[in-house]
């Protein structure tokens, strides 16, 4: 039993939190250097049968919905929240009344929740059309493409890649037009429609390729954001202030 009480008071000492945050910067420095989403094949063909496999048995090819990335944030959140209640307990029995750093814990806290939200439940769908053509992605989401322009420098390089399109419901209902271009994705109530390539058919006509990602995630990590920098202001104003008072 005294074992257990230790081992429950270490998960929400500063120790182990920094330890969890060693954790995972080191976890996560393969998995920036790794292209992600692909099949099993393509890492073997790209890295070799031992790496490619250890790739795929680790989940690094789909790492951010891993067992492995979504068990380190969760215990680390678990440290946070922990800390966080026993700073708050300390601050209110105290009356002391800079509760700056908690805010700032509780929006940490909700960018964890939000980001372990997104890595389970978010959809993501690539796929090619030509204009002209629709694809139905869920039960009530029809999108389709009326016009894609590829557009090249005056070298004849690629320049910019363009759709422009309708999203519709099932029924043939317009929901919205829409047009999405590299680094300029179309965002419409945490759908977001992103231009990631093309390819061209036997008649020389282009597809246009495109990653459809539903990400309810996103609803809770920013207003998570706007608590932290509450929280940021909170805390410096209440210096500023004493700092200014002082002789």
């Amino acid at each position: 039993m005294i074992k257990f009480k230790k081992v429950f008071y270490f998960i929400f000492t500063l120790r182990f939190g920094l330890s969890l945050l060693g954790v995972l910067i080191l976890i996560m420095i393969p998995a920036g250097f790794l292209s992600q989403g692909h099949a099993p094949s393509y890492y073997i063909n790209q890295y070799g049968f031992v790496v490619g496999r250890l790739i795929t048995v680790l989940q690094y090819n789909l790492f951010f919905s891993s067992p492995l990335f979504i068990t380190v944030v969760l215990l680390f959140g678990l440290n946070l929240a922990g800390c966080t209640l026993v700073r708050l307990s300390k601050s209110i029995k105290s009356k002391r009344k800079d509760f700056g750093p908690d805010i700032i814990h509780i929006g940490i806290l909700l960018v964890i929740v939000g980001g372990v939200t997104s890595a389970m439940t978010a959809e993501r769908l690539q796929f090619y059309l030509k204009p002209g053509q629709a694809l139905q992605i869920g039960s009530n989401l029809v999108i389709g493409i009326t016009d894609f322009e590829f557009q090249k420098d005056e070298k004849g390089y690629p320049k910019q890649w363009i759709s422009t399109g309708i999203m519709t419901d099932r029924e043939g209902h317009k929901i919205s037009d829409f047009m999405t271009s590299v680094n300029n994705p179309y965002r419409y109530h945490g759908i977001t429609i992103y231009q990631y390539s093309y390819n061209k058919d036997q008649d020389g006509q282009y597809h246009t390729g495109l990653l459809v990602v539903r990400d309810t995630g996103k609803n809770i990590i920013f207003p998570a954001f706007i608590i932290i920098i509450i929280g940021i202001f909170t805390s410096y104003y209440k210096r500023i202030r004493n700092v200014s008072k002082s002789p």
